[in-house]
């Protein structure tokens, strides 16, 4: 982040939709994964070592990534006043 982006209240909203379309997905993963190893022997147990292994971590280093850009953007477009509506 050195650049201001070009259309900061976009980007603010951009940001803000990832962060939370990745906390509902984290929520929705780790929701199957425990699906998962309540039904264990109808399920592949490498499908569910994968799932809480890789995708699970995956979310939510997503997730606070996202947070951590829109806290980022938010940062800096509060030095230049308040956030007009975007959209």
């Amino acid at each position: 982040m050195t650049e201001e982006p070009e259309d900061l209240p976009e980007a603010l909203s951009d940001a803000h939709r990832a962060a939370t379309n990745s906390a509902l997905l984290t929520v929705v993963t780790l929701a199957f994964g425990f699906i998962a190893l309540s039904g264990l022997e109808q399920i592949p147990t490498w499908i569910v070592s994968v799932w809480f292994v890789l995708v699970i971590p995956l979310n939510l280093y997503l997730m606070f990534m996202n947070r951590r850009r829109y806290r980022t953007l938010r940062e800096m477009h509060d030095h230049d006043g308040p956030i007009p509506p975007a959209g």
